[in-house]
């Protein structure tokens, strides 16, 4: 967390790479599923459902639902017993990918 902290720029471009690839993956379905057929030497059928998994398992802006991170949390994956539960705010900041958009 240190180095996080000493170099926030960079961390600023790490996300800002991560989420414009995610939006090329979702915005050129074709090019991303020849890269992956050639990358992977695999056939076309099995770059394209590789491609509509990896599609399926991405997150919007890469920021994750609250009710998803809820039902993690609640769910029985959940760690300890907490009455109250935790605030989703306690849990996830998005404020560095917000500023991204």
């Amino acid at each position: 967390m240190k180095d996080c902290a000493a170099a926030p720029n960079r961390i600023r471009g790490s996300l800002k790479a991560l989420l414009e690839s995610s939006r090329q993956i979702k915005r050129d379905r074709a090019a991303t599923v020849d890269y992956i057929r050639r990358s992977f030497q695999v056939s076309d059928k099995i770059a394209e459902n590789s491609y509509n998994e990896i599609r399926d398992a991405m997150v919007e802006d890469m920021i994750m639902p609250q009710e998803t991170i809820k039902k993690a949390v609640e769910g029985p994956y959940g760690r300890g017993n907490s009455a109250r539960g935790a605030p989703i705010g306690d849990i996830v900041d998005y404020s560095i990918l917000r500023s991204l958009r």
